[in-house]
């Protein structure tokens, strides 16, 4: 005779972890180094109108390549746990 073992229900699955980009903070930096937005695009190597328009101005838009993340921190000498909230 065999013995059925009883099946252990699955742990609901939990919600992925997202980390958010504190723009604010971006923009703070931004102005107290005395750059603008296209100045700042083309640092960290971005087109100046995808800077400003999808970057800093949309504050739900968290697909950032982590390269610019990391030259966006370095042109304003951010630490990257400050870039997030």
């Amino acid at each position: 005779m065999v013995t059925r073992v009883p099946r252990v229900a699955a742990r609901p699955a939990r919600p992925a972890r997202r980390l958010v980009i504190n723009w604010a903070v971006v923009e703070q930096r931004r102005i107290a180094a005395g750059i603008s937005h296209a100045q700042l695009a083309e640092r960290i190597g971005v087109a100046a109108v995808t800077g400003p328009v999808r970057l800093w101005q949309d504050g739900e838009h968290d697909t950032v390549a982590l390269g610019l993340l990391e030259r966006l921190c370095q042109v304003l000498d951010l630490h990257p746990v400050e870039l997030f909230r």
